[in-house]
């Protein structure tokens, strides 16, 4: 009885402490994949969900799985073939998770013949959004006939592991943040003895059963960044940038310069991991300097790599000067003075020939002005603002 309940009381614990979210071992109809097809020619042409004594390779495995082998020859029409699985919860992930699977080849001392062109390509992509390329099975760079090894880094080199024909578990760690998951497997196997087999596909929110494997993945953009802008709002400058997708993405750290040469930190913001949403961002400098602000973003994933966002420059006035924004200009342009003018000023829009287009006075009881920029065809423009002993001219840009 005692021995019975520590049995019981272990089992729990090794499955609690694994926290496996999806499996699929092949040997049932749960959780099996969308294939592209399902052809076997009962010898050496195959895409489909076999066992050893429904093909000619010999893979150690004693029960079903997934395999592929020259997948364009008849029966089979297509190269590439893909297995797909879709719609897979990961809404109790949050951060790392873990894909692991066993994949072997038929290595029978005259099988590893993989040509630079054939390739297994695993990507994923959460909530709906973009497929990103995560880890590969390749040759070693040659044109032909080289062993299959795992590519780490998504430059089309196998330069890891060597796949032979003993089923093999590998763990692979990525990071997750969302809904649910679509994971695909790609082969492109395109000549006899060119083979694969996968086989018991997990995914772990935590603790994977083997020592997870490092993916650099230099082939995914990280984050997808637009519509960085910084403007002055009263005595501080708002800044506020957008990303429409986002991979792998830890945090941006927002950096300030006064030459747009040397950068200093101040200040961070959260990232949201992996997205295929749209998300905004805004941050806030309190003490910028007088003149010139030199604005840029340090986006850096949770690997540690980073990749530096275009510069983006702000003015803050002195006594008297005055900021005009946005510089991209759609239907209007916003004219706002540092402080209280006494007289009123002029203002002229002119094209890059010099024909004043536009003219209007800007009344001295006000700070800020919108002007009117829709009578303005796409292309450049000076905006000139004046008065009897000021003059200044800004570049305007009409969508």
């Amino acid at each position: 009885m005692i021995r019975t309940l520590l049995i019981f009381v272990i089992a729990i614990v090794s499955t609690t402490l694994h926290s496996q979210i999806f499996t699929v071992n092949f040997e049932d109809q749960d959780s099996l994949p969308n294939m592209t097809e399902n052809c076997n020619d009962g010898l050496w042409d195959y895409f489909d969900i076999v066992t050893n004594a429904d093909i000619g390779p010999n893979f150690l495995n004693s029960g079903s799985y997934l395999a592929a082998q020259d997948v364009d020859a008849l029966p089979c029409t297509m190269n590439p073939q893909t297995a797909l699985w879709t719609d897979i919860d990961i809404s109790s992930c949050s951060g790392n998770a873990y894909l692991c699977f066993d994949v072997a080849e038929d290595d029978d001392g005259t099988n590893e013949d993989w040509d630079g062109a054939d390739q297994v390509l695993i990507s994923y992509a959460v909530d709906g959004g973009s497929f990103q390329e995560f880890v590969g099975i390749q040759n070693d760079g040659s044109n032909f006939n080289s062993e299959p090894s795992l590519d780490l880094n998504c430059d089309g080199i196998g330069e890891g592991a060597v796949i032979t024909n003993v089923f093999t578990k590998y763990c692979f760690q990525f990071n997750l943040s969302g809904n649910t998951l679509n994971l695909e497997f790609l082969f492109q196997l395109n000549a006899a003895n060119e083979d694969i087999a996968i086989d018991n596909v997990e995914i772990y929110c935590d603790n994977p059963p083997a020592a997870p494997l490092q993916v650099v993945c230099s082939a995914a953009l990280p984050v997808e960044l637009v519509n960085f802008k910084g403007e002055l709002r009263e005595n501080r400058v708002s800044l506020n940038w957008t990303t429409l997708s986002e991979v792998n993405n830890d945090r941006f750290e927002i950096e300030h310069s006064v030459n747009g040469i040397d950068f200093i930190k101040i200040g961070e913001t959260n990232g949201h991991g992996n997205s295929s949403k749209k998300t905004d961002y805004f941050f806030e400098h309190l003490t910028p300097q007088q003149g010139l602000n030199y604005y840029r973003l340090k986006q850096i994933d949770f690997d540690g790599n980073y990749e530096y966002s275009q510069i983006e420059s702000v003015r803050f006035m002195e006594k008297g000067e005055f900021s005009l924004y946005p510089n991209l200009v759609d239907q209007s342009f916003t004219i706002e003075f540092n402080s209280a003018t006494t007289i009123d000023y002029q203002i002229e829009i002119i094209d890059i020939v010099g024909r004043k287009l536009h003219s209007e006075i800007l009344s001295k009881e006000s700070q800020r002005y919108i002007v009117d920029a829709s009578m303005l065809k796409a292309g450049n423009y000076f905006v000139r603002i004046s008065n009897n002993d000021f003059q200044e001219v800004r570049k305007i840009t009409k969508n």
